[in-house]
């Protein structure tokens, strides 16, 4: 589990439930959707770096622990 703080000063504790890389660039569509589960992404950097730019993005996603 994680917990992370919102602007009000409310702490929220998240299980993860994926963490993965992907090429940078091959997001899916279903990701950014505003219905359904919610689920917060975290989004890096991650991979290889060629000519100045990471090759990867690390995925890590989580849903409310509660």
């Amino acid at each position: 589990n994680v917990s992370i703080v919102d602007e009000k000063g409310v702490t929220h504790s998240l299980r993860i439930t994926a963490n993965f890389n992907v090429p940078k660039g091959h997001y899916r569509k279903e990701w950014f959707m505003m219905t359904g589960k919610r689920t917060f992404m975290f989004v890096t950097c991650a991979g290889n770096v060629v000519n100045h730019h990471y090759t990867m993005n690390k995925i890590i996603m989580a849903v409310p622990a509660n």
